[in-house]
């Protein structure tokens, strides 16, 4: 009886803390390009892509803390909208935010960004915080 205890709490235990580290997110995990594909009231919605789209905005997320970024171009938000790459660095400040600054058509900008949900290929993130300079 007590080995099939101890199996069982064994057992129980590896089951959670694999569950545990299978929702840590890494560097790899979002490394790769991400491609809007829609916004709801709560987050913006990414699809993973081998290269980004000409009229759409998007994410390149590099394993080394480089970033990419493909937004508007001009403050105009009126189609047919201009799209453009611009450069910057990203870094985790928790298991599930990140910190991103990247240059834009107006300066440049740091952003915090919630993932709130990863998989293969779906990224979603909620905009928590925008600094413009």
């Amino acid at each position: 009886m007590f080995k099939i205890r101890s199996i069982s709490v064994l057992l129980l235990s590896l089951c959670m803390i694999y569950s545990f580290k299978s929702s840590i997110i890494s560097n790899k995990d979002l490394a790769g390009i991400w491609v809007f594909s829609k916004q709801t009231a709560s987050y913006y919605e990414y699809t993973k892509s081998r290269s980004f789209k000409k009229d759409e905005p998007g994410f390149e997320f590099k394993t080394n803390g480089k970033f990419i970024i493909r937004q508007n171009s001009s403050w105009c938000g009126t189609p047919p909208i201009q799209f453009e790459n611009y450069k910057g660095n990203w870094k985790f400040t928790s298991d599930s935010t990140i910190h991103i600054i990247h240059k834009y058509w107006g300066g440049t900008r740091e952003q915090e960004l919630l993932i709130i949900g990863l998989n293969e290929t779906t990224l979603r993130l909620k905009i928590t915080s925008t600094n413009n300079h």
